[in-house]
């Protein structure tokens, strides 16, 4: 504020796609991916009832194109879609895309996992005009043809 410089910070939900790396903790959607399409069991933390808001990178793209296009954009913006996805439903939409049925394997909850999780992106649809426009069944078509190639 001091030497007028405009900021604003975007925080987003669990972002997923294409380039994801399937390797590590990070990224379950790629990790199902690949273990998916490689015939290997999935593994799930919990009961599979926990439930992430997954955005798609081209969403996020879009949004950091409009905010920097913005004039009025200050302060922090929440990115998502604002639904909720459970593991096992998240399984359920990744064995339609696929046309396989996966073997899922039940282990123990993870300390400190956060159980539900979605973000209100209504700020961001008001100050930039920003919503995601890519349907989960899509983004995960996509993802699973890139990482399976």
């Amino acid at each position: 504020r001091l030497h007028g410089v405009r900021t604003a910070a975007l925080r987003f939900a669990n972002v997923y796609g294409p380039r994801q790396s399937p390797k590590g903790e990070a990224g379950v959607v790629a990790i199902f991916c690949r273990r998916l399409g490689a015939g290997h069991e999935l593994t799930v933390f919990g009961d599979g009832e926990a439930t992430r808001d997954y955005l798609y990178v081209d969403d996020v793209v879009d949004a950091i194109c409009r905010l920097s296009e913005s004039n009025s954009a200050r302060g922090v913006y929440n990115l998502g879609t604002g639904i909720k996805t459970s593991v096992i439903e998240l399984v359920r939409q990744l064995e339609a895309v696929s046309g396989r049925s996966a073997e899922v394997a039940f282990e123990p909850s993870r300390s400190g996992e956060v159980a539900h999780s979605a973000l209100d992106a209504q700020r961001a649809l008001r100050t930039f005009d920003w919503r995601a426009q890519t349907g989960l069944a899509k983004g995960l078509t996509i993802t699973y043809s890139e990482l399976n190639r």
